[in-house]
């Protein structure tokens, strides 16, 4: 673990600013200095530059809260989600310790290092997401419904159901963790107590729309998850047919990439070998794991790799104690197949690392020095994390604006076409455009653009500024 650990904090150096941690720091943004949550540099998306209502509430508020107590860095936001990561590990080892008393003293290292080994884990774990702020409320919610049934302590069901409420006001796959308590207290018969759960967790995700106070605002939070920009989330059809088919989906969230595969068969593996124990062992745990899983694929978003971190910290727990069971047993096979795969796990988190060190950068200097070659309070069409930190200064358009405006494959007209209605005089072209031959904007870099010529251009990035029209 100690290796891993000086791997990750040398990762954190010049770390890459993933995709989402522009939107929701936007959004943070805007909120704190304007009142309301928009994207400014999306305007030609529905109404996202004068107000969305569909957000991850408290994710954005908490995210405006930063900026307010520490400046505009997305190093802040990193922090935060690192340090909600840090308290969950604190929470989940005194879990382990206090539950499994009869285990080895260091059996809460296994299904820790379980988990820190998934890189997925280690690359959520930095990201202003909130999918680890997510695990962490989601696994206190399960913590506090455990011990109510384990303990016959029927009043911890409002702490559960507080979590589960705030998961809600964090991402709206809450409501997956909020149906999973209600589903687990009716299946111990637990009314009372259910009564309490289902109140508490209702009132508290009812604050999501205190802000909401007339039709038209009700119809505009409505309008947004109509109008959806990303194909990959809009549901077409028949709704309860698609969540039926999507039952049969859901292995493709433990097997998406090398990011969890190696620890989703590792789970698999140990739960196929052991079952039986572990009904007997766990039948608590067990039971949630299950009610979970189908509410997830039933309830939840989309089959997404990141929510697998909603299922990790009972995942890690279960393949810990079989890999337990495995080496007390010492049978051959079944030792064989688990160093097979925790080579494969090392192979994936090398390509982790490798992938992380690929893509970190020095991105506020970066920007800097494209900040150079264009004069303070143009409109530019830019990589979206040049918001980082020059959204003072300019007018920036991303170009997932353009992305989300026309999802097909944009030819350099009619790219030029659209930045030209927006008023855009500068263009910063990345590298990366021209090497990811899929993405709508890859051939700006090797054809250029009408009306725009190079003005700077290094190994990097290329500025075109806009000629002037006769």
């Amino acid at each position: 673990m100690g290796i891993l650990a000086l791997a990750f904090l040398v990762s954190l150096k010049n770390r890459f600013i993933q995709s989402d941690e522009n939107w929701f720091g936007e959004q943070a943004y805007w909120l704190l200095n304007e009142g309301v949550v928009r994207l400014k540099s999306m305007p030609l998306v529905n109404q996202a530059s004068v107000r969305i209502y569909a957000i991850y509430k408290l994710h954005v508020y908490v995210g405006a809260g930063l900026i307010k107590l520490f400046g505009w860095h997305f190093w802040i936001f990193k922090a935060y989600v690192l340090a909600l990561f840090i308290l969950f590990l604190i929470i989940y080892r005194r879990f382990i310790i206090k539950h499994f008393p009869n285990q080895e003293r260091w059996f809460w290292m296994l299904p820790v290092f379980v988990l820190i080994s998934t890189p997925l884990v280690l690359e959520q774990a930095i990201i202003f997401r909130p999918d680890v702020a997510m695990m962490l409320l989601g696994f206190c919610s399960f913590l506090f419904l455990y011990r109510a049934i384990k303990e016959e302590r029927e009043n911890l069901v409002i702490l559960a159901g507080l979590m589960a409420g705030l998961s809600f006001l964090t991402h709206f796959n809450g409501n997956v963790f909020a149906i999973t308590g209600f589903i687990y207290l009716l299946s111990y018969r637990k009314y009372k107590a259910w009564v309490k759960y289902s109140l508490v967790t209702f009132f508290v995700s009812m604050l999501y729309f205190w802000d909401m106070t007339n039709v038209e605002s009700i119809k505009a939070f409505i309008g947004e998850f109509q109008n959806v920009p990303n194909e990959a989330v809009k549901l077409k059809g028949n709704i309860a047919l698609i969540r039926l088919k999507a039952l049969f989906t859901e292995h493709q969230r433990f097997f998406w990439s090398y990011r969890a595969m190696a620890t989703s068969a590792l789970f698999f593996f140990m739960l196929i070998v052991y079952f039986k124990s572990l009904i007997k062992q766990i039948p608590e745990i067990m039971r949630y794991f299950l009610i979970l899983v189908i509410s997830l694929n039933l309830f939840g978003a989309y089959v997404a790799e990141r929510f697998l971190l909603y299922y990790l910290p009972i995942m890690a727990l279960i393949t810990a104690l079989g890999i337990q069971k495995a080496m007390e047993n010492r049978k051959n096979r079944v030792l064989v197949i688990l160093l097979l795969l925790l080579v494969f796990q090392g192979v994936n988190l090398a390509t982790s690392f490798k992938m992380v060190f690929k893509y970190n950068a020095n991105y506020p200097e970066i920007h800097e020095e494209l900040a150079r070659y264009i004069p303070k309070h143009e409109k530019v069409l830019a990589p979206w994390e040049f918001i980082f930190n020059q959204i003072d200064n300019y007018t920036i358009y991303s170009y997932k604006n353009v992305e989300y405006y026309n999802l097909k494959r944009v030819t350099n007209e009619e790219l030029a076409s659209i930045i030209t209605r927006l008023g855009v005089n500068y263009i910063i072209v990345a590298q990366e455009f021209a090497n990811l031959t899929q993405y709508p904007f890859h051939e700006i870099r090797t054809t250029g653009l009408p009306h725009y010529k190079p003005l700077y251009a290094n190994s990097n990035y290329v500025i075109l500024k806009r000629e002037p029209q006769e």
